[in-house]
């Protein structure tokens, strides 16, 4: 399987650092008396527009990341119901060896699931927390526009992405040694198992 993507958060990040930058020169423009108004009508579609963006983006991603969960757990399930099944069919299938890779493999395959299901879960209740923090920091007058609120949110979802996505690699790697340790446990060929 492909690993897990973090395009969509870096697109978000994308629209957020102009959100926040037009932000930033409505700021200014407060301090012009002439054009203070556009300052603040400006502001308000400013912050409509922006939480609309990031809201449909984390929700995308949120789709996206449920999906490639679901695949990743059938791809997972196959290759353990596979060795279950090439076990019973290898004469050294019930030897101890064999017995205690597939018991370290299953083990690993249900942490590896349940992390990732976890992930998920915090994912929407971060999604849900930090737009509201960031709302009410840009709903302040003049500090809304002036912080970076947009951006840090961005990146914190980034951040997060990456550290589940780094612990996913490693720990698939490791599943795929065991699997192919398992393999050569039967007297079998290893596979190749993850598409690069």
């Amino acid at each position: 399987m492909k690993p897990l993507s973090g395009k969509l958060l870096y697109i978000n990040l994308g629209f957020a650092i102009i959100w926040d930058t037009i932000g930033f020169i409505f700021f200014i423009i407060n301090f012009i008396p002439v054009i203070q108004i556009v300052s603040i009508i400006g502001s308000v579609i400013l912050d409509i527009v922006a939480t609309m963006t990031d809201f449909t983006l984390c929700i995308l991603y949120q789709g996206y990341v449920k999906l490639y969960n679901v695949n990743f757990r059938i791809y997972q399930m196959k290759q353990i119901r596979e060795m279950l099944r090439l076990s019973k069919k290898s004469v050294a299938g019930s030897s101890p060896e064999v017995k205690n890779i597939s018991r370290q493999a299953q083990k690993l395959n249900k942490y590896i699931l349940d992390k990732f299901s976890n992930y998920i879960t915090k994912f929407v209740v971060m999604k849900i927390q930090t737009l509201i923090l960031t709302l009410i920091i840009e709903l302040i007058p003049f500090i809304g526009d002036f912080s970076p609120s947009w951006t840090i949110k961005a990146n914190y979802h980034i951040k997060e992405h990456k550290k589940t996505a780094k612990e996913l690699k490693l720990r698939t790697e490791e599943f795929d040694k065991l699997i192919n340790k398992w393999k050569r446990a039967l007297k079998m060929p290893t596979l190749i198992v993850r598409k690069k």
